[in-house]
C-alpha cells in the first residue's frame, strides 16, 4: 500500500502535545488538568464549523485536521495547544499502515 507523501516542510506549526492529568480534590471528586507532553511540528488544516445552539446562545466549533510525524504517544482525549488556541483531539487515524504520519481530527471552541 502507498504511504502518504507529505513535503516534511509543510510541517509549519510548532504544537505542545499535552495529556490530561486527574487529580484528587480532596472532597471525593477529581480535578483535570493537562501536562506538556512535548512539542511538535504540524500541517493545521481548518476542516469546518459546527454551530449548535444551547439556552438561546450560539456555540460555534471549529474543527481541524492536523497532520503530525508519527509517534507512538497521540491518543484521542489529549489537546494541541497552538499559540493561544486548545485543540481537543477527538480522533487519531493512520492513513496508511506504517506510514510516517498521523491525522489527528481536533476541535476548538470559538466565540
Amino acid at each position: 500500500m502507498a504511504r502518504l507523501r507529505l513535503d516534511p516542510g509543510r510541517l509549519a506549526a510548532r504544537l505542545d502535545l499535552e495529556a490530561p492529568q486527574d487529580v484528587d480534590d480532596g472532597q471525593g471528586g477529581s480535578l483535570r488538568s493537562f501536562e506538556p507532553r512535548g512539542r511538535l511540528w504540524a500541517l493545521v488544516e481548518p476542516t469546518g464549523l459546527r454551530i449548535d445552539e444551547a439556552a438561546g446562545a450560539a456555540r460555534v466549533t471549529h474543527t481541524y485536521r492536523v497532520t503530525v510525524r508519527r509517534r507512538s504517544d497521540i491518543e484521542s482525549g489529549m489537546r494541541l495547544r497552538w499559540d493561544t488556541r486548545v485543540l481537543r483531539i477527538r480522533a487519531v487515524s493512520d492513513p496508511y499502515p506504517r506510514g510516517d504520519y498521523l491525522l489527528c481530527a481536533c476541535e476548538e471552541d470559538g466565540q
